[in-house]
């Protein structure tokens, strides 16, 4: 027989025997928690027929059989005109007040999937003080990238229409401990805001945080969870365990393939989309066996998007800026094509023969072929470093005298993303000697507030320069209106984040994009895995053995 419990909103089996746990070990979506000895089901209507068919007699809590009238009814969800939003300074949009109303409908865990511009992060504000107002939640944990606690920080104080203390936890070390074991300190709704990488690295930091409970926990960029495998998000998801409320907020909930989404829902609650991503991917994904042994997600299965869709969106509110704002065009112009010098050219295709080589061996590793392409992107962008030494060497100034020939012509601000340290340095040389006066965000950069304020406010601050992992997220750049991409990293929510800096709510002229790429190279490549979604490392492998 089975006892059944609810702990953090699941159905926990105490087994009396083996023959007990065997028969829970079969029902979909089950853990165990190996602390309390107790299995955990998802709290469905599929685990309680389970159940009730293994156990008949078995007493299902009264607080199961709640969350699954509730779980019933939020299927049938109608926007509802939304409470005042606890904001100032700004006019909401309808569809921030929609997905308030959902939210409040639902009453647990949430997806705002809010594509980027089109102010999530003031809708999370609005959902704090109202679940403050009515349910009296006073400690609230933020989670976010690093060069994103002070915008959060920002946000709160000049848009949030009620009291509360923010504690930015941006510090490392000593200070930041301090800082977590006197949050019991601080009386009223508090609002700590941390980033990911102090809560996966540092297990006292995770502690703290547990002792200080969290009632809501908001994960913004929470595509950062995406990987249900990572420190990070293990130490969320227990964290999440404990909390009544939990809010993934991201614009790019799948950026890469729908098979991303897994991670996300997983942390906001199991239940939806089960807890074992063998399982999801078994039954959504198209997966392809690898030379070098295991298996690569190449692609979905079509016909069971819409149910994966449905899902989804059973918790979540997703908006789009086509569907919700009203903004200028956005136009990508024809990338600018560069050609190498003789000897650039000769360098170059001496390193890519060497990849073709490696990419035709019968052991391939997608990670390895990554490595090498990474090389091939150093040279396009006229740097490569010296084995072994943190030093560059000027291999090539193609694409660096053809970004000269467009400062020469600009007459409006633009934004100029590249990825490498030694790319940002020599854009911001070029654009200083032509009297353009930059400003530069890259990793090293502490003030981004002000970097931000040159461009937005100083007529005489023409180009933002941008390392594009850095400068991505958490910035707004609308008084730009050209955005050029010296260089691009791998990733998709890099690129797709970075597009959306200055086509976002203040922009009121249309946006152009434009590319450099070296003609026949890698850059070609770059540029359509992100246009066309598809993964770098296949592109590549292809490519190369077609060669």
């Amino acid at each position: 027989m089975v006892k059944l419990s609810v702990l953090n909103g699941r159905i926990a089996c105490a087994c009396d025997t083996a023959m007990d746990a065997l028969l829970v070990k079969q029902i979909p979506g089950r853990s165990y928690d190996r602390a309390r000895r107790l299995w955990l089901l998802p709290p469905t209507h599929e685990s309680v027929d389970a159940l009730a068919s293994r156990w008949p007699d078995v007493q299902v809590p009264l607080d199961i059989l709640e969350a699954l009238q509730k779980r019933s009814q939020r299927d049938a969800f109608e926007p509802a005109p939304a409470p005042e939003l606890p904001v100032r300074g700004i006019t909401p949009f309808e569809h921030q007040r929609v997905a308030v109303s959902k939210a409040l409908h639902l009453d647990g865990p949430f997806g705002l999937f809010h594509e980027q511009g089109c102010g999530k992060t003031a809708t999370a504000i609005s959902l704090i003080g109202l679940l403050s107002e009515r349910e009296g939640i006073d400690r609230v944990l933020v989670v976010c990238p690093k060069t994103v606690i002070p915008v959060w920080g920002e946000e709160i104080r000049s848009v949030a229409d009620y009291d509360a203390h923010v504690v930015e936890v941006s510090a490392t070390g000593v200070k930041r401990q301090r800082m977590l074991d006197h949050l019991d300190a601080v009386e009223g709704l508090t609002i700590c805001v941390i980033n990911y990488e102090a809560i996966g690295r540092s297990t006292p930091v995770e502690v703290a945080l547990s002792n200080w409970g969290p009632q809501l926990i908001v994960c913004d960029e929470a595509h950062r969870i995406a990987n249900p495998s990572t420190r990070q998000s293990r130490a969320l998801g227990r964290l999440g365990d404990e909390a009544r409320y939990r809010i993934a907020a991201t614009g790019t909930p799948s950026a890469n393939l729908p098979i991303d989404v897994f991670g996300v829902m997983k942390w906001l609650d199991s239940s939806v989309l089960g807890t074992s991503l063998t399982a999801f991917k078994s039954r959504y994904a198209i997966e392809r066996e690898l030379p070098g042994g295991g298996r690569m997600v190449v692609g979905m299965r079509h016909e069971l998007m819409p149910e994966l869709s449905e899902k989804v969106a059973s918790i979540s509110h997703r908006v789009t800026k086509e569907d919700a704002l009203d903004l200028p065009e956005r136009m990508f112009a024809d990338p600018i094509m560069v050609d190498f010098e003789p000897q650039a050219r000769r360098l170059y295709d001496d390193l890519q023969r060497d990849a073709i080589a490696y990419a035709n061996e019968d052991a391939v590793v997608a990670a390895h072929v990554l490595t090498r392409s990474l090389r091939l992107q150093q040279i396009t962008g006229g740097f490569l470093p010296f084995e072994g030494d943190e030093s560059v060497r000027q291999v090539s100034c193609a694409k660096l005298n053809a970004l000269r020939e467009y400062f020469e012509d600009l007459s409006v601000k633009a934004i100029v993303f590249a990825r490498f340290t030694a790319e940002v340095q020599a854009i911001e040389r070029i654009a200083t000697a032509q009297g353009l006066s930059p400003v530069v965000i890259d990793g090293s950069t502490k003030h981004r507030g002000d970097v931000v304020r040159r461009l937005q406010e100083d007529d005489d601050c023409r180009v933002f320069i941008g390392q594009i992992r850095a400068a991505c997220e958490g910035v707004t750049l609308t008084a730009a209106t050209e955005t050029v991409y010296y260089s691009t990293g791998y990733s998709l929510i890099e690129w797709s984040q970075s597009l959306d800096r200055n086509h976002r709510p203040g922009q009121h002229h249309p946006v152009m994009v434009r590319r450099f790429h070296v003609r026949d190279s890698i850059d070609e490549l770059v540029d359509r895995s992100l246009t066309e979604k598809v993964d770098l490392a296949r592109v590549l492998m292809d490519e190369w053995r077609r060669a």
